[in-house]
């Protein structure tokens, strides 16, 4: 039997303790048969991240928003518009040369959702009280962790400084990969999008108790999740320190929609 669905999603964000500014961007856009969810990382320096990150979301969100072809073809094409921006902004002001975004995003249409990404920001999918990853990072430690065992020659304690290094994001090459997939979506179901500022500081035990505990929530879940990455900056865990980075969640429910 075909249930018609929507989204209901909150997100919030913040800079961050050690920095300047937020270089995080999200948008949350609801069109005629289409929700859409983005989160983007920004990077480049000086606070420079925060235009590509912008763009990102902006750009990726309002297109993948709009109807005309496949849900997975307008996805490709939003993102790759984005990428074409951020590349186009760099090339225009000799201070936005370097600048770059990794890209998160959700597509709710009919009973399907989608997701796509670049970089290490990440979807995850709450269910039946467990929590399961849609998307990998694209990142040199990920990288790493997926070769053979014995085959890196690195310390486990060393690993750590190659967390941040991003085998893909928007604005680093004409052409961009998009990793996606779709999935059923049912009632019930729980989608996070978050910038590595949350997955750094919280382990995903942590992350999906956060959220059961916020319940039909959602902003206090999105408060929750931020606050929690907030406090943890500064310690250590596992050896590994974890910095006061911008942070961002998005948690989208899905519901049936009213008669």
């Amino acid at each position: 039997m075909k249930i018609d669905l929507r989204l209901r999603a909150a997100g919030a964000s913040d800079r961050g303790k050690d920095r300047y500014g937020n270089e995080d961007a999200y948008r949350i856009v609801h069109a005629p048969g289409a929700s859409v969810c983005v989160v983007a990382d920004g990077m480049g320096g000086m606070g420079d991240g925060v235009v590509a990150s912008s763009l990102a979301a902006t750009i990726a969100s309002e297109r993948s928003a709009a109807h005309g072809g496949p849900p997975a073809a307008r996805i490709r094409a939003a993102v790759a518009e984005a990428n074409r921006a951020i590349l186009e902004a760099s090339r225009a002001e000799l201070h936005l040369h370097c600048i770059g975004s990794t890209i998160a995003l959700l597509l709710l249409e009919g009973m399907e959702a989608h997701v796509a990404h670049v970089g290490d920001s990440r979807v995850y999918l709450l269910r039946g009280g467990a929590i399961r990853r849609c998307t990998e990072d694209h990142s040199l430690l990920n990288d790493i962790r997926k070769l053979p065992p014995g085959s890196c020659a690195l310390p486990s304690e060393e690993l750590s400084r190659y967390s941040n290094l991003l085998t893909r994001a928007l604005g680093m090459a004409e052409e961009v990969a998009v990793e996606q997939a779709s999935l059923e979506a049912r009632p019930g179901d729980a989608f996070l999008l978050c910038t590595d500022g949350l997955t750094n500081a919280l382990d995903d035990r942590r992350i999906a108790s956060i959220v059961h505990e916020a319940g039909d929530d959602l902003e206090r879940a999105c408060g929750a999740l931020t606050q929690a990455a907030l406090e943890e900056a500064g310690k250590s865990q596992d050896g590994r320190y974890i910095y006061g980075d911008d942070v961002t969640a998005i948690v989208a429910r899905i519901e049936p929609s009213p008669a």
